[in-house]
């Protein structure tokens, strides 16, 4: 539905109960009993009326932020985000994640690396928060030397999901054409929390010279935990996070190595033997 037509709608439907249930002591008691009625009650009337006000002026406050989601006008929705975080000493959470996502879409990786900057100045709890969706869109944009800094810049801070962050900061030093970190992917795989990080460092630790070892006991405690159909349905509860998309291709082939090819996947290799 419309947002438009959603506020429009919200004000009928309040204003079609409110005089609802003003009128009522009329029809059911009569004139004096109404008058009666709401001469003792007039603060529930005042209170209804309150409420639409407070109701509607948040829309107001978000009209813009809607307005340009709607429209799916992301490079609006990141320029009107952008001059809240830098606007203000501190913003919500929630603005954070929308102005990475909207910058993220539209590649702007150079407003990503400032964004990090600015709250490792003014807000080190939150650049820990979202240092691994930030690595994640700085990996998009190749900045995979700033994707690491900004993981190991947060590494002891305890508002940084500590999962993510070591894996970024592990796989980000791969990308940098370094010795292969398999120590580091091995310590996460034997004691991420995360599932999904744990099969991530497994599988990437399968490659020939790496370390088996520690891959199979990575595989082997999934797999002890999740059925393909319980992986599937954790994979889709994960969400849809900056760095779930950025490592959808290798969560995809990590979910082959855990099970195998699923149905889809055989009926593909069937049909290119044929």
């Amino acid at each position: 539905m419309k947002f438009k037509a959603l506020f429009l709608l919200f004000n009928i439907v309040f204003l079609v109960i409110f005089l609802t249930v003003f009128f009522m002591p009329m029809s059911l008691l009569g004139a004096d009993a109404f008058r009666s009625f709401w001469a003792g009650h007039w603060g529930l009337g005042a209170l209804f009326i309150a409420i639409v006000i407070a109701v509607n002026a948040v829309f107001a406050k978000w009209w813009r932020l809607l307005d340009l989601l709607e429209a799916q006008d992301w490079a609006g929705l990141s320029n009107y985000l952008e001059k809240k975080v830098y606007n203000r000493e501190r913003v919500t959470a929630s603005t954070i994640r929308l102005f990475i996502e909207s910058t993220f879409l539209i590649g702007d990786f150079e407003g990503i690396l400032k964004l990090s900057d600015r709250l490792g100045a003014v807000d080190p709890a939150n650049q820990a928060r979202f240092a691994h969706v930030l690595a994640a869109a700085l990996v998009v944009g190749g900045k995979y030397a700033d994707a690491r800094e900004v993981c190991l810049a947060v590494s002891d801070n305890p508002r940084a999901d500590g999962d993510w962050t070591r894996f970024f900061a592990a796989f980000t030093g791969s990308l940098l054409g370094s010795d292969f970190p398999v120590r580091e992917l091995a310590g996460i795989a034997d004691s991420a929390r995360d599932p999904v990080v744990t099969a991530l460092s497994g599988y990437l630790l399968s490659k020939p010279g790496r370390d088996v070892s520690a891959s199979e006991q990575a595989r082997a405690r999934i797999i002890e935990k999740y059925g393909r159909k319980k992986w599937d349905a954790l994979l889709r509860d994960a969400g849809t996070g900056v760095h779930l998309i950025v490592l959808s291709s290798l969560t995809g082939e990590a979910t082959e190595w855990l099970y195998g090819p699923g149905e889809a996947g055989k009926a593909v290799k069937a049909a290119v033997r044929a």
